[in-house]
């Protein structure tokens, strides 16, 4: 089902996986000066979706107790510089040190 809650865009009731949608602006002249920004950034969707405890909205929920997986989806541009990516490998290590699957799509 797709979800209206905070944090969590998709939740698979059948197989228990939430995934959490975000983009990112990678080539913004803050993220430039400061490739750090990124990781940081992409952190603290992390924890978010770490942390999601539950949601109910209109009569639907989606329980902590419910999620076997957590995954967080990140669209980036395709343009994305190599210091910017090395963040996002930074990322991808706390994700996995978190137990959530970080997917990267490049968009042209």
């Amino acid at each position: 089902m797709t979800s209206p809650f905070r944090t969590i865009d998709f939740f698979d009731e059948s197989t228990g996986l939430a995934v959490s949608a975000k983009t990112m602006e990678t080539m913004t002249p803050s993220r430039m000066k400061n490739p750090g920004r990124v990781y940081y950034d992409i952190k603290r969707n992390i924890d978010t979706l770490e942390k999601f405890s539950g949601y109910g909205l209109s009569g639907r929920s989606v329980e902590s107790n419910k999620i076997i997986r957590r995954e967080l989806d990140l669209a980036i541009p395709y343009e994305t510089g190599a210091a910017q990516m090395d963040q996002i490998k930074r990322a991808y290590d706390y994700a996995a040190q978190k137990g959530i699957e970080l997917k990267l799509w490049k968009l042209k």
